[in-house]
């Protein structure tokens, strides 16, 4: 599934995520801002979109891992997800929700 953000009807961002039963959870697997939109509450939007899904699903966590965005650095999204109260290395963070 696909959630995006638009600014003046042009595609600024996007979250790729995949429900997954077997696991009741969540998997993060893209999530991008254009440069020039960061720091500006986009992420915020997003990451509020796939949380809401999530509690709509009955679901508590969500998964992603990090690395190779491009422009971004590892250690920057790491931390940037670290920020969201997700936990793990780079291979695999997760977030338990039930408390968000």
């Amino acid at each position: 599934m696909i959630k995006k953000v638009f600014v003046d009807g042009v595609e600024i961002g996007r979250l790729n995520y995949q429900i997954r039963t077997i696991e009741n959870s969540i998997f993060i697997s893209l999530f991008r801002l254009k440069p020039e939109f960061r720091g500006r509450g986009y992420f915020k939007y997003l990451f509020n979109g796939v949380i809401s899904i999530a509690k709509k699903n009955n679901i508590n966590t969500l998964m992603l891992s990090v690395g190779g965005e491009g422009d971004i650095e590892d250690k920057y999204l790491l931390n940037l997800y670290k920020r969201y109260g997700f936990i793990g290395d780079k291979r695999r963070m997760i977030l338990d929700i039930r408390n968000i």
